[in-house]
Formats: C-alpha cells, sequence, structure tokens
C-alpha cells in the first residue's frame, strides 16, 4: 500500500524548509536523489497524490510549487525512476517562477500553460532551453545557476 510513502513525502514536505535553509539546492536535491529499488511508477504517483492532498489540508506545510516539486523529485527518484526537477521563469513575466518535476520530459502532475524560460535543470541536460505548452528543449546545471 502506498500510505507509508504518502505519510514519509508528508514528513519531507514538512521538513522543506529547514532543509533548504540549512543545504544549498543543489546539495539537498544530490540528497534527495539517492536511487533504491524500483517501484511501480502507480504506487509512487498514489503515494504522491495521497501525501499531495494531506499537505494541501495542512496548513503547517507550504504548498509552492517548489516545495511539490522537491517533494515530488525526492520520490520518484528514490523509487527507481529518473524524474528531472525543473526551476524555469515565465517569459512574459520575469520576476515569476515556477517549478516542476518531469518523468521522461513531460511535466508530472502539472500543466504547462505559459511560455518559460529554464534556469534550473537537475540532473542538467544541456545549455539553456525554452519551455512552452509544446514542451522543453536543455538549461543550465544548479551549481551553475546558483553561483
Amino acid at each position: 500500500m502506498s500510505a507509508p510513502r504518502a505519510v514519509r513525502v508528508f514528513w519531507l514536505r514538512l521538513a522543506l524548509p529547514t532543509l533548504l535553509r540549512i543545504h544549498s539546492l543543489d546539495g539537498l536535491l544530490s540528497r534527495l536523489s539517492r536511487r533504491r529499488a524500483p517501484t511501480p511508477l502507480a504506487e509512487v504517483s498514489a503515494a504522491l497524490t495521497t501525501a499531495e492532498r494531506w499537505a494541501s489540508a495542512a496548513r503547517v506545510v507550504p504548498d509552492t510549487c517548489l516545495y511539490r516539486a522537491l517533494a515530488r523529485f525526492a520520490l520518484f527518484a528514490r523509487h527507481g525512476h529518473e524524474a528531472t526537477f525543473v526551476v524555469a521563469v515565465v517569459d512574459e513575466e520575469p520576476d515569476t517562477a515556477h517549478a516542476w518535476v518531469e518523468l521522461e520530459g513531460v511535466p508530472w502532475g502539472e500543466v504547462l500553460d505559459r511560455a518559460y524560460t529554464v534556469i534550473i535543470r537537475y540532473p542538467a541536460q544541456g545549455s539553456s532551453e525554452t519551455v512552452s505548452s509544446n514542451g522543453p528543449a536543455a538549461a543550465p546545471t544548479v551549481s551553475e545557476t546558483m553561483k
């Protein structure tokens, strides 16, 4: 059953603000990407859906795209799925950013209804990219962007 996984993801969501204060984003992503034996994607998705429902109901858990994306990245990576953590700025609003996770180049649990320029992609896949509702192209590494 996915309930124990959902509980772990919920606790991770609670811990993320503290973890981001003591680790760089690059360091935190490295820690979160430790892989274990593969778990069926349906089980991982069910655990995430449950944990996100709990997190949105619990007012003590930050419910932002950054925290959702970090928790999603951690769970997918830990259960053997090649997840990519992405942060991008909205093209027409450069002061507005969004974070999400991709599986096989497709955003998981997100509808990208605006044009974005990716500023962080972990693990890195290239040098720069623009993302629209049609999909992505490659971006700088976290450590390159965060210097």
